[in-house]
Order: structure tokens, then sequence, then C-alpha cells
């Protein structure tokens, strides 16, 4: 005999209960995230100028390093992993384009073309020559080398697919810069059309070169050069079209969003080391930095002497050992490595650790004893206000 079942024809209803003050950290966590970390950059650095005494001896980005591996540390011990550490995503689609936008759009462009030649030399021969110090042009080819090795395996590589990989660093680095120029050009014609409404100058003008970033990425092209370039050519229209305030407008906001995220990543890069899946070897990492070191400076000396006798100004041994002195501050070697897929590659952590001690050898030891050697060389430093 079957029973009917009363709640299937008078179903009962609880009435829901309505609170007054409701907590929920989950529901807004990404942005909440997002918005501390700029907190905290803008905090350090407010503290780092207000403090000048203090930080004498300490360069900038060490301080923050060394910051952001204190708010590792404590983060590691509250075992909070989604505190957003610095991601390849993070790095090359939010912290880098406005560093790299800065960079083109104030370029002094008759210095810059006055020296291409002799730019490209060290950027494009010098990056095939020194395979530990990758230079920008080279962004994209380790991207592509690593995806190779993991489709394919090391063993399958013939000759055809290194020639390849050189004929794709070419491609990389020409097409980024061809796209870069075609959305500088749009950019500058887009600035002659909107006098009648100056309030939207700034937002065409950052909404172009961040297309072209985006553009590049979606190719697999440099998205280095594609900014760098969208913003050398982009410059040479907008600072005429645009109205005095815009142009001021935009100069402060690059300025503020290109320091502010270099800041940014310098913390997030002390956060990111502070981690479990590292692997140490002596040997190994203590190589990489002598033949890091060795590599650069043979590098330059040569490349120079390739150089100098097709150069007006000629480039001095101060020069070369100035260059040969600057190392690998680290940001983009960085999310480079962290792209290798550990589960391909077994050694990604070495690698990922010998990328930072390079890193931190730079920052820490190169820095600090910059002004000695410059004093030894009797190299005199000039400072630049950055004031409008």
């Amino acid at each position: 005999m079957e029973f009917l079942n009363l709640t299937e024809i008078f179903p009962t209803t609880v009435k829901p209960s309505y609170r007054l003050f409701v907590v929920d950290f989950n529901r807004i966590r990404s942005p909440m995230t997002v918005v501390l970390w700029l907190i905290v950059a803008c905090i350090l650095k407010f503290g780092y100028t207000l403090q000048p005494k203090a930080f004498k001896k300490l360069p900038e980005s060490c301080f923050l390093i060394l910051v952001g591996l204190i708010i590792g540390g404590i983060l590691r011990s509250l075992n909070a992993h989604d505190v957003m550490p610095l991601s390849p995503l993070m790095f090359f689609f939010f912290l880098l384009p406005p560093v790299i936008f800065d960079a083109g759009y104030y370029m002094p462009n008759r210095l810059f073309f006055d020296h291409l030649g002799t730019i490209l030399l060290y950027a494009v021969v010098g990056t095939i020559f020194n395979a530990f110090a990758l230079t920008d042009p080279g962004d994209g080819v380790l991207y592509n080398v690593t995806q190779a090795l993991i489709q394919i395996g090391s063993e399958n590589i013939t000759g055809n697919d290194i020639l390849i990989g050189v004929a794709a660093f070419f491609v990389v680095a020409a097409g980024g810069t061809a796209i870069g120029v075609i959305f500088g050009y749009f950019g500058g014609i887009a600035t002659r059309y909107t006098k009648r409404i100056e309030i939207i100058e700034p937002v065409v003008v950052f909404l172009v070169a961040y297309l072209a970033d985006m553009t590049a990425e979606l190719f697999y092209m440099s998205s280095i050069l594609s900014v760098t370039f969208c913003g050398i050519t982009m410059k040479n229209y907008s600072l005429l079209n645009m109205s005095e305030s815009s142009c001021l407008t935009v100069k402060k906001t690059v300025k503020a969003l290109s320091n502010l995220t270099e800041t940014l990543i310098f913390i997030l890069l002390g956060v990111s080391t502070v981690n479990d899946t590292q692997e140490w070897n002596t040997s190994f990492i203590g190589l990489t930095i002598l033949l890091c070191t060795v590599y650069r400076t043979v590098g330059v000396f040569i490349l120079t002497a390739i150089a100098n006798p097709l150069r007006l100004h000629k480039l001095t041994v101060k020069d070369q050992i100035v260059m040969s002195w600057g190392g690998l501050r680290g940001a983009v070697a960085f999310a480079l490595v962290y792209m290798i897929n550990s589960g391909s590659i077994n050694n990604q952590p070495l690698f990922a650790s010998a990328t930072i001690s390079v890193v931190f050898f730079t920052v820490f030891v190169q820095v600090n004893f910059s002004v000695s050697v410059f004093k030894i060389l009797n190299i005199y430093i000039q400072r630049v206000s950055l004031k409008p």
C-alpha cells in the first residue's frame, strides 16, 4: 500500500532570512587583491622617497625586492597561496605594457634612430651570441622554442627546425615592429578628429597602445617591440594634434602607471621567490652567473669592435665596461622561465632558481658596486629631473 507524500502535494516554503550586515570576501577577492597590492606599492614608493637618508646606500630595486621577500615569507607562513604572485599572464598583459609604452612614447627619436644600427647589432646579434642574457627582441623566441621542445621533443630537432627557429626570430621582431607602426599611425590619425572632444584624447592614446600590445600577442609577435614602436610613431602626430591639457594628462598618467607598475614588479618578484617549487644546484647556478658575466662582457667588446669603424662617435673602453656591467634586472626573464611547463621540462624548477639567482646577483651585487666602478673609471652620474 502506497502512502501519499503530503509534502509533494502541499510543499512547504521556508521564509528566507534577511541579514542587515554580511561579509563575503570571496565575492571581491580578485579586485580587492589587485587594489591591496597597488596600495602596498604606493606606500613603499612613498616611504622610500620620504626617507632618502635612510636608504642612501640601498637602491630602490633592492629595497622593493627585500620587502617582497618579507611579505612572501609572511604569506607563506599563513598558507596564503592565492595572493596573486608574478604570473606570466599578469606580467605581460598588465604590468609590462605601461613601462614599455612610457619608454617608447617619450624616447628621443633623433637620438634613437641615429644609433639604430648599433642598437640592432647589440639587440639582434647580441641576443643570438649571448643565449643567457635575453634582450627584449628575443622575448617571443624563447616561448616558441619552449613550445617546440614540449611538442616534438629535443631529440627530434633537425637542422630545418633550427633554421626555422632563426627565421622565427626575425619574423617575431619584424612582425611586432610592423604592428606597432601601423597602430601608431592609426592613433595619430585618430587624434586629428578628437579636438572637439578633448576629454577622450588621452583615452584614445591609451587604448591604441594597449590594442597594439594585444594584437601582437594574438599573432605571437613581440608585444614589447609593438608597444615601443607604437609609442615612437604615435607621438609624432598625437603631440601636435592634441590639446596642451590632453598632452599633460597623457604624460602624467603614463609616468604614474609606469612608475607604479615597475614598483609592483619588483615587489612581486620578491614575493614569488618564496615558494616550494624551486630546486637548488650550487654548481649549476654558480656557473650560470659566471657565464652570464663572461659572455656579456665578451659579447659587448666583440660587437663594439664591429660597430666602431662604422660610427662617427666611437664607443670608448669606459662605455663598453659600463654596458658590460649592466646585468639582468630580471622581470622579463623571470616571467619567461615560469612559462615553461614543469610537467614536460623536468629541470624547470632548477632553471627558475638559476634565473632568480642571476637577477639577485645583478640587483644586490652589481647595482651596489656600480658607484664604486664608476668612480674608478672617473665616470660622473648626472641626475636628471623627471618633472615636466
